[in-house]
């Protein structure tokens, strides 16, 4: 990832939730987050697929380990391979925005198996790769119909796609006839610079705080703390990915390290 790229990454932190917020990763190479690292590559040696996708994370921001998104790929790429969804997003969102090893085919691929299981962002992701010519694979067809359903997710990034479209052209019936369907239902408000928003972004709310990072992953260690035996063919019918002995942990739990969303940056905005 440029650095123009982080930059934005790190500044659109500001604007998640807090539960998120609690439990983003981001470069660290402190004993801790060395420590982290390391027990988790023993977690994964042990036959855990979870850990794999940390260890993918740890990879793509630098944390416990120099900063590589090709060996952060391969980890993400195993724990896909059961079938764990936000592995599938990861797998596909860095094939499609590391230009070093871009293959979009495959990105599509991972990003509709994730969206297939209603992965939010991967949904979103879709629509936004449609809606581009940087991909080489512009769909306005499958762009409306993506951004449609990302728009009746309320994923917190829409108002940027919207307000992207609206710099060119308005958002009618004819050509994005779903999302137009979409925005005529949940109608998105003004904010005080013109631009787009959702009607509750402006509201102040009281939250609860997600679990602490050093929480989080120490609840993961915890659930992994025995070798996973391979059990062959007995439980036909269900994957590694889709057994909670070969997950060791609860994998919608991964979910807030695992929303990354990376926008081109003709929109201006990259965002976790």
């Amino acid at each position: 990832m440029n650095k123009y790229l982080k930059m934005l990454l790190i500044a659109s932190t500001l604007l998640l939730p807090a539960s998120v917020l609690a439990s983003k990763l981001e470069e660290c190479m402190t004993e801790q987050c060395v420590k982290y690292f390391k027990s988790f590559e023993k977690a994964s040696r042990a036959g855990h697929q979870s850990a794999n996708v940390i260890l993918g994370n740890f990879y793509y921001y630098g944390h416990g380990v120099k900063s590589n998104p090709r060996i952060a790929l391969t980890y993400f790429k195993k724990a896909a391979k059961a079938k764990i969804t936000s592995a599938q997003y990861m797998s596909g969102l860095l094939y499609v925005s590391e230009s070093d090893f871009r293959d979009v085919d495959d990105g599509i691929d991972y990003l509709e198996r994730a969206a297939k299981k209603d992965h939010k962002s991967a949904i979103f992701m879709l629509g936004v790769v449609y809606l581009t010519d940087e991909y080489g694979i512009k769909d306005m067809q499958k762009a409306d119909d993506y951004l449609a359903t990302a728009y009746e997710n309320r994923h917190e990034r829409m108002p940027v796609i919207i307000n992207h479209i609206k710099k060119s052209t308005e958002i009618t019936a004819t050509n994005f006839p779903k999302l137009y369907a979409e925005i005529n239902k949940v109608p998105m408000l003004k904010d005080t610079d013109g631009s787009s928003i959702w009607p509750d972004a402006g509201i102040e709310r009281i939250t609860v705080n997600g679990p602490t990072l050093t929480n989080m992953l120490n609840e993961q260690l915890l659930s992994m703390r025995k070798p996973i035996k391979s059990l062959g063919t007995r439980l036909q019918g269900k994957s590694c990915g889709e057994r909670i002995e070969c997950k060791g942990v609860k994998v919608n739990n991964l979910e807030d390290l695992t929303n990354l969303v990376i926008i081109p940056t003709g929109f201006g905005v990259v965002s976790r």
